[in-house]
């Protein structure tokens, strides 16, 4: 008994395949790239340029693969750096080093956090810092160790989670997804040649709801 034929597979494992494609290649760049802003980052904390290294460092984490080495390299990096500076008496390149982790680790945040620890360490240490300069912001009567209470208090504030950025994401990601599998499936015969006039409009889309996802992030 012979097996009816699919017409429609080979085209969807297409699509597929090519979401795959797109998928591994920025997954390639980001790791690339990661793992050369760490190399300077190094460079740089073996010439002690502790503001250079800690901008290196804050780079190579901004490149968040999940699992990716360089990823928790590179916080290493800035705890190091930060400590460092602290240590010699060079507080502007502390709290330079201390705030890029706490970027950093903002930056790379989506749904979840996955680098809470680095923000609340840092939030800790900017606060500790910040609390001994000219505070206009605070009460000019409060002692360093209140003062250090209230700028730990405004780091850790957190605003309410935007629904429609969150929405924007979901809906450039949704977007991207089946623009990838309509250019499989409008763009690959069932012979396996491509047609690259039909796919055109899904791979517009994909463009479009990837173009969406980026800007939402960069925004959020």
């Amino acid at each position: 008994m012979t097996t009816a034929p699919r017409p429609w597979l080979r085209p969807l494992l297409g699509g597929l395949a090519f979401g795959l494609l797109v998928l591994a290649l920025v997954t390639v760049r980001a790791v690339t790239e990661g793992e050369r802003q760490l190399t300077e980052a190094d460079a740089a904390i073996r010439r002690q340029e502790w503001v250079e290294a800690a901008a290196r460092a804050r780079a190579a984490a901004s490149w968040y693969v999940p699992g990716a080495p360089h990823v928790p390299a590179a916080y290493a990096r800035l705890l190091h750096v930060a400590r460092t500076a602290e240590a010699s008496g060079q507080r502007e390149a502390a709290l330079f080093a201390w705030r890029a982790m706490r970027s950093a680790a903002e930056q790379t945040a989506w749904l979840l956090q996955p680098h809470q620890f680095q923000i609340d360490l840092a939030n800790r240490a900017i606060a500790r810092l910040a609390a001994r300069e000219p505070r206009p912001l605070l009460a000019p009567e409060d002692t360093d160790a209140l003062a250090e209470r209230r700028m730990q208090a405004l780091l850790a504030r957190r605003d309410a989670p935007r629904g429609g950025g969150v929405g924007l994401v979901v809906l450039g990601l949704v977007a991207s997804v089946l623009g990838l599998v309509g250019v499989g499936l409008r763009g690959l015969s069932p012979e396996g040649r491509w047609r690259w006039h039909q796919a055109r409009w899904p791979a517009l889309l994909a463009l479009a709801g990837l173009t969406l996802y980026a800007l939402a992030l960069w925004s959020a």
